[in-house]
């Protein structure tokens, strides 16, 4: 089944995210080793003989320029491994330099580092690294936020480069209003914070404030007065749902718009969908909000 249009397959969750938080991993999910991770029937795949750097990927220098050759920090390695093992040559400098794909507006680096909007085209962005520009393309359908420093939806990007603009990089500008607000989901660090809809559910906001989701175990509901999972008695507050009976190691809708269930074994897992999407039972993903009737549950 397809994914909605600006979301592709998630692996790690098992459901479709944001074009913009998922690399694009085709194929069976081999392990280095050649052995199949989460399929079966895996065909024996056999790698042809890389010779020179022209028997590479053509796109091993732009993915080498983006520093996918190279792990992340709180990354699962899973793109990193892959480009490394398709672009061996590439990603350790053998290929000669390393540049940007063709574009008929090179733009120069208005600073030594950063990352800025295209001047030309909404859909790319220029990343700068000791005054070489490599120009980006941002997932389909977004344009490049230069607040954010992110791709991101067009209504929330504000763009303003066109053909029409010179090619050149506009400074950044320098914010003279008051400075943004923490983001409404992590305003602490090393802490808890409520779930808005799911009084079973909570976010753990870390040392960077990131959040992550998690749900209370089962019985036990979100008590925000004592910072931590609690007997239902003690917060009545909360009226716990009831998880779906497992018939299959399914999907199942949740009671809350941006949730689902996932079953292991007979036993159902709460998962969140990523931020701004929703969960659409009729296709079995996450989804963009238009495309997902929510007027029987909670949003």
């Amino acid at each position: 089944m397809p994914c909605p249009a600006g979301t592709r397959w998630d692996q790690k969750i098992l459901t479709c995210n944001h074009e913009w938080n998922t690399p694009c991993v085709t194929g069976n999910y081999l392990l280095p080793n050649g052995s199949c991770s989460g399929c079966t029937g895996c065909p024996t795949v056999t790698s042809p003989p890389v010779i020179g750097c022209g028997g590479e990927n053509a796109d091993c220098k732009h993915w080498a320029a983006s520093g996918a050759c190279t792990c992340k920090a709180g990354s699962d390695c899973t793109w990193a491994n892959q480009v490394a093992s398709m672009c061996p040559k590439t990603c350790r400098g053998e290929c000669g330099p390393i540049t940007s794909r063709p574009d008929d507006c090179n733009p120069s680096c208005p600073s030594y580092s950063g990352l800025f909007p295209h001047p030309k085209a909404c859909t790319k962005w220029v990343h700068c690294d000791h005054f070489i520009p490599y120009v980006k393309d941002c997932p389909a359908g977004l344009h490049f936020n230069p607040t954010l420093k992110v791709c991101d939806w067009p209504y929330r990007a504000g763009c303003t480069s066109g053909e029409h603009q010179t090619c050149v990089i506009p400074p950044p500008l320098i914010p003279t209003g008051p400075p943004p607000t923490p983001s409404p989901e992590c305003i602490c660090e090393c802490c808890h914070l409520p779930h808005p809809n799911d009084c079973a559910a909570y976010y753990y906001c870390d040392v960077n404030k990131n959040s992550t989701f998690f749900t209370c175990p089962s019985g036990l509901v979100f008590n925000p007065e004592k910072d931590t999972c609690d007997y239902p008695e003690n917060y009545p507050q909360c009226v716990i749902e009831q998880p779906p009976t497992c018939e299959c190691d399914c999907h199942y809708p949740s009671g809350v718009c941006s949730e689902y269930y996932v079953c292991n074994d007979g036993t159902p897992e709460k998962r969140e969908c990523p931020s701004g999407l929703l969960w659409n039972q009729e296709t079995k993903s996450c989804d963009h909000a238009g495309n997902v009737d929510c007027s029987n549950r909670r949003t």
